[in-house]
């Protein structure tokens, strides 16, 4: 669940693809989402992937150009502590109201749900996201070598959003693997996180298969 720590280690070797998902399996996992009040949780699972087109849109100011770019913004910002930097990277209160709300299925009138409720959600679990991660960063020597959502891509009218992301980073006495944000929104050429993740630093472990 979004905001809390998760402790598996690193990101699972064969995710169900989205088309095995049934509709009405969605719909709980939206309807779970929304009593729960997870800021992103009501956005995972809830929107069958449509095929949408992001061509010719202008992405939002502060974009990443890449995944990878994104991932190695945020830990440069982390490393060197600098919280403006990492608001820079996440969605705008005005863009996610403005903008991607509306293509939200929780947006929708009849389910009654509070947009200023949502986000002042993602707020809170951001902060606390951001604190808990700083300690382990700050200073540290580090880049990023890889970012990789293994979760899928859900498709919206304007936007695509990436889910379930691991960042792998080069640091002694290895490589690591956490999860610093979990879900990127991807518009135009331009990407977003929605907010940073509570998680922690794992060493990356060999695919037990890679030996068989």
């Amino acid at each position: 669940m979004p905001g809390s720590v998760n402790h598996r280690r690193g990101p699972p070797r064969r995710p169900p693809p989205a088309h095995s998902l049934s509709r009405a399996s969605v719909r709980h996992a939206c309807h779970v989402g929304l009593l729960v009040g997870c800021g992103i949780a009501v956005l995972s699972g809830c929107r069958i992937p449509a095929g949408g087109d992001t061509d010719g849109i202008t992405p939002f100011r502060g974009s990443g150009r890449s995944l990878n770019d994104v991932g190695a913004r945020a830990l440069e910002g982390l490393v060197s502590g600098d919280r403006a930097s990492l608001a820079a990277l996440r969605l705008s209160r005005e863009e996610y109201m403005e903008v991607v709300w509306p293509e939200l299925p929780v947006s929708d009138p009849d389910l009654n749900v509070p947009i200023e409720y949502v986000w002042a959600d993602i707020e809170s679990r951001d902060r606390r996201a951001v604190n808990r991660l700083s300690p382990q960063f700050e200073g540290l020597a580090a880049e990023v070598v890889e970012v990789e959502c293994v979760g899928g891509v859900q498709e919206f009218a304007t936007f695509r959003v990436h889910t379930d992301c691991w960042v792998t980073i080069s640091a002694a006495p290895g490589h690591r693997r956490i999860q610093l944000f979990k879900d990127v929104l991807e518009r135009g050429a331009g990407y977003k996180l929605f907010r940073y993740y509570d998680d922690m630093l794992r060493p990356v472990e060999k695919d037990r298969a890679d030996g068989d």
